[in-house]
């Protein structure tokens, strides 16, 4: 069954009507594209001219930077990956917002020598070069260029977002594990929602210094911030294990294990944790 609907022309703000048929649209004095939306018959021909074949089947009803930047990071797209993310960047040249998600998305793609020509052409073509220069820091870092990242880090204020975080990040890999530390707790306190802070600080406290007691107690602050993590409740038990408290160990394993399993090393670290509790479990008594 067909159903009618309205939409606004996204180049012109006019209201036009256009027929829902399964996945399809067919158009009633408009024409509908995979992205960003309706156009009426007018805008058509001038908007198809700058951003002809759209990506994917991106549905928006109206495309802003933010629908723009949100695309890019989920990556849904029919087209290839630098066909997609050109497109946004021809609609959006001078945002940081949507061309920094689209430099990420092509290296997150494996496009990673196209990903660092697309930002080292556009670090100054924007509407905040910090923005740009502190994600390309990122993808340095990524890379094994943190040196590269420092020189960008310069010229980015410490009140960008999300700084404190990259700069621990790129400090950790030039061995100023102190300064990262002092970066990351910083992270914790400006980004509390944030998880990795919280992640590399740990690592810091327990895999560099060994201060297993001060681990366990950073990772409770985890588990209390992020209940849900089955990362940090795993890493909670490690902390006890190598105090050599195994039934508080095994505990707080099982605990992670009946935890949501996330993220494409799923598998491996379901695999690292029942190991773990196989170790607990033959250190304890029958």
């Amino acid at each position: 069954m067909e159903t009618v609907t309205t939409d606004r022309c996204y180049g012109c703000g006019k209201e036009i009507g256009y027929y829902a048929t399964g996945s399809g649209l067919r158009s009633d004095g408009g024409i509908s594209i995979g992205l960003p939306g309706t156009l009426c018959a007018d805008c058509a021909p001038k908007v198809a001219e700058r951003v002809a074949n759209p990506p994917g089947p991106v549905r928006v009803p109206e495309i802003t930077e933010k629908a723009a930047a949100e695309a890019l990071d989920a990556g849904d797209f029919v087209r290839p990956t630098e066909d997609a993310a050109l497109f946004f960047a021809k609609l959006f040249p001078r945002s940081a917002a949507v061309l920094s998600a689209a430099g990420n998305f092509m290296h997150a793609s494996g496009l990673k020598k196209t990903a660092h020509l697309f930002y080292s052409d556009r670090l100054e073509q924007t509407d905040d070069p910090a923005f740009m220069k502190l994600n390309y820091a990122a993808i340095c870092q990524m890379d094994g260029n943190p040196e590269r990242g420092l020189e960008l880090m310069k010229q980015v204020p410490a009140s960008t977002p999300l700084y404190t975080i990259i700069m621990g990040n790129l400090l950790k890999d030039v061995g100023l594990w102190d300064r990262a530390a002092e970066n990351w707790r910083q992270a914790m306190t400006l980004h509390p929602r944030h998880p990795v802070a919280y992640m590399t600080l740990g690592f810091y406290l327990a895999q560099v210094l060994g201060d297993y007691p001060a681990a366990e107690d950073h990772f409770r602050r985890c588990c209390a911030a992020f209940p849900e993590n089955r990362q940090f409740r795993a890493y909670l038990g490690d902390s006890l294990f190598f105090q050599d408290r195994k039934a508080d160990a095994l505990r707080t394993y099982l605990e992670a294990q009946g935890l949501p399993r996330s993220g494409r090393d799923a598998d491996a670290f379901e695999m690292s944790l029942n190991a773990m509790i196989e170790e607990c479990r033959k250190a304890l008594p029958e």
